[in-house]
């Protein structure tokens, strides 16, 4: 069956293709007739080697003798942090990469004689912990960055005295004498290093590996011609694959896409947990390069890279999170204040700390930080597709804007991603849709494109289902208030959920042509990588329904086609 799938890979007929993934999805059966959601794919994956290689190398009780400082890597408002490597327990010439964030200390002098157990000795050491690990989602998540281990020990020496041991040189830290300098312990963070920022990445500072180096070298990340290969086009859905009318600097369609959507997924999580992280920005999102799977380099190596995406995103920096739910017995309030990015600041905190008669009082609900994370997000996709961040730039201010000033993407943006934006950057949080819809529509959107590139439009519009929408909603969009009409997309939204209450019928030909449909999408990602435990779509499949799929489905199309009726201006 291997060998089918490989040589239907470059097969010029995609019927070859689809039957060979649809054979193997009959074998696998990874769902197995039951609901949906009903299923564990636990089984199915490896584990999660890297985080796993990490935990078995563990010191048991890291101290800072263990750490062998490398590269200062950055600072920010509590902390600075250094690549570093450390000496695994079993093997002392085995040692692993980390990134190490020290917090600054300002607050607490003394002897290393004092007990750093006790909280009233680093209390705002101990509070930043609290915030960093604590509020940090439980278990791995491919989109958060996860804290290895954490320990209060020495702060680093201002002035070195020669090379390792305790004295061992730390790069740059003669610039923060405030923080270290004198202070006898302080905070240690130990994290999975990665390769940059996502602000490395936009201002052209860091660029992705490859493994396909003959058609997808790093350079050719930032699209300066037309794709090399052809898509399919001619049907009511259109993927736009080149960016020529945008800046040399900003990525391609479906890279931004998929770098958008692992954002969100981060934002989602976060939610799951009532956690907001108030400091969303280019550089608190990691980056690296993701590792393929094996044996995919005898498909079309550009292919491969679209589908998986060889961009891996993460979100770090905990330091100003909170919880917006208060669990405190008999209340739903805490005195609340906000440190970060205030240029990124949602419309309805910016509002509240402006206004003297709320910003002076006391008691300040942490819920208004419930949507403000996915708000923020949403501003960075601007950014992706080579356009200034109008709130990061001045163009416009969270405090006063209005949603008609927003500016418009480039036309060859996916109409999806338009709905995304002016969804999410509304100024009332109650009617931005919650990060989970906003992930999945984005996920369904790639997956279209995905099969774009294997079959032809006549047996694209055989496989993908359209969904019924009424024609009065396409009617009303291509007059022009489309954009910020609420009742637009409420009228849309009880639209597709009627028609996925169609469908929950076993015979019904409509529900088991989805069924086969997401059958299919599911075995493509998961031969090439991006439906297991660290790929794009993992989570996607974990939550997905069959009607859930139908709803992102119609959300994707009636986009799409709301932006050829010129809905979208």
């Amino acid at each position: 069956m291997g060998r089918i799938l490989l040589a239907s890979g470059t097969h010029p007929r995609p019927n070859s293709l689809v039957r060979a993934f649809n054979s193997v999805a009959t074998i696998v059966r990874y769902r197995n007739d039951p609901p949906f959601n009903d299923i564990s794919f636990s089984s199915i994956y490896s584990p999660l080697k890297p985080y796993d290689k990490l935990q078995r190398n563990y010191v048991k009780h890291f101290r800072f003798e263990q750490i062998e400082p490398e590269k200062f890597l950055s600072h920010g408002g509590f902390g600075a942090v250094w690549a570093a490597k450390y000496r695994s327990h079993d093997n002392d010439a085995n040692q692993e990469e980390i990134a190490v964030k020290i917090h600054y200390n300002y607050y607490q002098e003394g002897s290393e004689d004092d007990d750093i157990t006790a909280t009233d000795n680093l209390d705002f050491l101990h509070k930043q912990r609290a915030r960093e690990v604590d509020l940090r989602p439980p278990g791995p998540h491919p989109n958060i960055v996860p804290i290895l281990d954490d320990f209060f020990d020495r702060a680093p020496p201002v002035k070195t005295e020669g090379e390792g041991g305790r004295e061992a040189s730390w790069e740059g830290v003669e610039k923060f004498p405030d923080g270290f300098g004198g202070r006898p312990y302080t905070l240690y963070l130990l994290m999975e290093r990665f390769d940059g920022s996502l602000d490395d990445l936009l201002n052209g500072k860091w660029k992705p590996t490859t493994t396909f180096s003959s058609s997808m070298n790093s350079a050719s990340f930032l699209m300066r011609q037309p794709a090399s290969h052809e898509i399919a086009s001619g049907s009511p859905f259109e993927i736009p694959t080149s960016n020529m009318e945008f800046s040399s600097l900003c990525l391609r369609t479906e890279e931004a896409i998929g770098v958008a959507v692992q954002m969100v997924e981060a934002v989602a999580h976060l939610q799951r947990y009532h956690i907001a992280h108030r400091d969303i920005k280019p550089s608190n999102f990691l980056v690296r390069s993701r590792n393929l799977p094996k044996r995919v380099d005898l498909l079309n190596g550009e292919t491969v890279e679209a589908i998986n995406l060889r961009l891996q995103v993460a979100l770090t920096d905990f330091g100003c999170a909170i919880r917006t739910v208060d669990h405190a017995i008999g209340r739903d309030c805490t005195t609340v204040s906000h440190s970060g990015n205030i240029a990124l600041w949602a419309p309805e905190v910016a509002v509240h700390f402006s206004d003297p008669q709320t910003s002076d009082q006391q008691c300040t609900l942490p819920s208004i930080y419930s949507r403000a994370d996915l708000w923020a997000v949403a501003t960075i996709a601007y950014q992706l597709f080579g356009r200034p961040n109008p709130f990061l730039s001045g163009e416009l201010s969270s405090t006063n804007y209005a949603e008609s000033e927003l500016p418009m993407l480039p036309s060859a943006a996916p109409g999806v991603l338009v709905w995304v934006l002016h969804s999410c950057l509304r100024r009332n949080p109650s009617a931005r849709p919650p990060a989970p819809l906003v992930a999945d529509v984005l996920h369904t959107w790639c997956l279209l494109a995905n099969l774009k590139r294997f079959l032809s439009p006549r047996l694209f519009d055989k496989v993908v289902p359209q969904i019924p929408l009424p024609m009065e909603i396409l009617v009303k969009a291509a007059g022009g208030d489309f954009l910020n009409n609420e009742e637009t997309w409420l009228t849309m939204k009880l639209a597709a959920e009627g028609f996925s209450r169609l469908h929950k019928r076993l015979d019904d030909p409509l529900r088991r042509k989805l069924r086969q449909l997401l059958q299919l999408t599911w075995t493509a990602d998961w031969l090439l990588g991006a439906a297991k435990v660290t790929g794009l779509r993992h989570l996607f499949y974990q939550r997905v329904t069959l009607e859930r799929f139908a709803f992102c489905l119609a959300f994707v199309q009636f986009a799409e086609k709301a932006k050829l009726l010129s809905a979208f201006k």
